[in-house]
C-alpha cells in the first residue's frame, strides 16, 4: 500500500507544497494540502495497560461535504523498530482509514505486509479530529516507533490532480514517539528467617524445625513458593517430611539412634519466581 501511494504521488508530480499515560504533540504546517485533509497537529499517547492513541487534527475538514468523503483517506506508516533498513521501506505497520470510518491494518510478517483481519484498531471523527486507537500488542509490543501520515483526496472534478498532505513534510525526518511503560514488577526474593526448634535433636527421637519465610519487599509472610529440603547426618541423607504453609517451612524427621554425637544438617531452599534463598543449619545430636 505504501509503495502504491508513493508511486501515485510521484507520478502525478503534484504542484502543491510537499506533504507534510504521556502525550506528545507534533505540528505540521497548515494550508499545504490543497483539497486533501490538511493535517495540522498530531497527538500520540499511550496508557500503561497497552493502548496507543493517535489524535490527528485536520484543519480544513469544513470545506469538504463530509469527512472523510468518498475517495478521501488517511494513511499511517509505522516504523515499529525505528530501523529504516527493516520492514517495508522501513515500516512494519500500515493503517488506512477510509470514507466509511473502517480501518484496514497491515503488519510486517518478516517478508511482506499482510492484512490483520481482526484488528483492535478503531477510529472516530469529530470536530476536525480523527482519533484512532490500537493495542500495543498489535504493534509488535514496540517500546517506541517512528511514524508518518498521508492524506489523499482523489477529486474526480479536477482530472489529473490528486491533492495530498504528508506529515511531517517531505524532506523532514519521521516523527518519533517513545511509549511510557509501567515499571517492571518488583522481583520478590524469599527471606528465610531464624529457625525455631522446641528442643535439640536427640538420637532415636522425633525432631521438628520450622523456618519463617517473608517477602523481601515488605516483610510480610511469603505465601506462594516452591520449597526443597534435605536432611543429613554425618553426610548421609536421612528421611524426612516437610511442608510450606502461610510463610512457614516445617521439617520433621526421626533422628537415627546411631546419630548420637554426630552432626545433623538441614538445608532449606525456597524459590519464588526467578528468586531463591537457601539456609543451612547444623545441630550436634544428643
Amino acid at each position: 500500500m505504501r509503495r502504491a501511494l508513493i508511486a501515485l504521488v510521484a507520478a502525478l508530480a503534484l504542484a502543491v507544497v510537499p506533504l507534510g499515560s504521556a502525550e506528545t504533540s507534533y505540528s505540521d504546517p497548515a494550508g499545504d494540502s490543497g483539497r486533501a485533509p490538511d493535517i495540522t497537529t498530531v497527538a500520540v499517547s499511550n496508557t500503561t495497560d497497552g493502548t496507543v492513541t493517535f489524535k490527528v487534527s485536520v484543519g480544513n475538514y469544513t470545506v469538504l461535504p463530509t469527512f472523510p468523503p468518498a475517495l478521501v483517506s488517511i494513511g499511517l506508516f509505522l516504523d515499529l523498530d525505528k530501523n529504516p533498513n527493516t520492514g517495508d521501506l522501513g515500516d512494519e505497520g500500515y493503517a488506512h482509514f477510509d470514507s466509511s470510518g473502517a480501518v484496514d491494518f497491515e503488519r510486517w510478517n518478516g517478508s511482506d505486509m499482510v492484512d490483520v483481519p481482526e484488528t483492535s484498531m478503531s477510529s472516530s471523527f469529530s470536530s476536525g479530529v480523527l482519533t484512532f486507537t490500537v493495542a500495543r500488542s498489535e504493534l509488535l509490543n514496540t517500546t517506541g516507533f517512528s511514524f508518518e501520515l498521508f492524506t489523499i483526496n482523489i477529486d474526480l472534478t479536477v482530472p489529473g490532480v490528486v491533492p495530498v498532505d504528508r506529515a511531517p513534510n517531505t524532506g523532514m525526518p519521521s516523527w518519533s514517539y517513545d511509549l511510557v511503560l509501567p515499571p517492571p514488577p518488583v522481583a520478590v526474593k524469599p527471606v528465610i528467617g531464624k529457625p525455631v526448634v522446641l528442643a535439640a535433636p536427640i538420637a532415636g527421637k522425633r525432631f521438628t524445625i520450622t523456618f519463617p519465610v517473608v517477602r523481601s519487599d515488605d516483610g510480610t509472610p511469603l505465601t506462594t513458593a516452591t520449597v526443597g529440603c534435605t536432611t543429613t547426618v554425618a553426610g548421609k541423607t536421612i528421611p524426612h517430611t516437610h511442608t510450606f504453609k502461610s510463610g512457614t517451612v516445617k521439617a520433621t524427621l526421626v533422628v537415627p539412634k546411631a546419630a548420637k554425637g554426630k552432626q545433623l544438617k538441614i538445608a532449606v531452599k525456597v524459590t519464588a519466581g526467578s528468586q531463591a534463598a537457601t539456609k543451612v543449619v547444623t545441630f550436634k545430636v544428643k
